[in-house]
């Protein structure tokens, strides 16, 4: 049995990485979502939920003692799976882009490698 490919949502994950190197100050790639008395960062797929639905609603941990806290989940729903869905993404190629300790040159490779194989 072969299965098709999800095809990539090329604009939003362009549009993701474009918010991510305008507002850096908005990116945390090792959270999927991070709310601090300072704001709040996202990782890619944080980010691009965010994105793609703006009235996307995470569930937080509690504050610790310094008021940050983590998103969880969406709905009760994987922000990663939620990502990975919008995005068009396979297993795989999620948990490349998702890695936590990718860097912007790293997200950057990967993106221009992907799209130069779609064609």
């Amino acid at each position: 049995m072969t299965t098709t490919p999800p095809i990539k949502n090329w604009p939003l994950i362009w549009k993701t990485y474009d918010h991510i190197v305008e507002n850096p100050k908005e990116w945390n790639q090792s959270e999927y979502a991070i709310k601090s008395p300072c704001g709040t960062a996202a990782c890619f797929a944080g980010t691009a939920v965010l994105i793609d639905d703006p009235t996307a609603v995470f569930s937080w941990s509690h504050p610790d003692e310094e008021g940050v806290q983590i998103a969880v989940c969406i709905g009760g729903e994987s922000i990663s799976g939620v990502a990975q869905e919008a995005l068009g993404l396979n297993g795989w190629e999620a948990d490349l882009l998702f890695n936590c300790i990718n860097t912007l040159e790293d997200i950057t490779r990967l993106l221009r490698t992907w799209e130069a194989a779609d064609g």
